[in-house]
């Protein structure tokens, strides 16, 4: 991927944490859940939102993740993934 990368482990969910940033080879951002618990931190779901499409794509990298972390990951994707002028078009009169 390439891009800025950001993290994010705010909220009640214990053991995972987010990293998010644009990736430029496929135009677009992602969001990716991480296991904090190793290390280097294992990837264990990704949600990629396309510039091109304006849609979102889930993957997961690994089986037996819990469903509260994938909710978290939604929520993070949903709320920060779309560019801002595609929020600012989206909610034009």
């Amino acid at each position: 991927m390439t891009g800025e990368r950001a993290r994010d482990s705010s909220d009640g969910v214990t053991g995972f944490e987010i990293v998010w940033g644009g990736d430029v080879i496929r135009d677009g951002m992602y969001s990716e859940l991480q296991s904090k618990l190793d290390d280097p931190p294992t990837k264990l779901a990704k949600v990629f939102y396309s510039d091109v499409s304006k849609r979102f794509f889930v993957t997961l990298f690994e089986p037996d993740v819990p469903i509260e972390a994938i909710e978290r990951l939604l929520r993070h994707a949903r709320s920060n993934l779309p560019a801002v002028q595609d929020r600012i078009k989206d909610h034009a009169p």
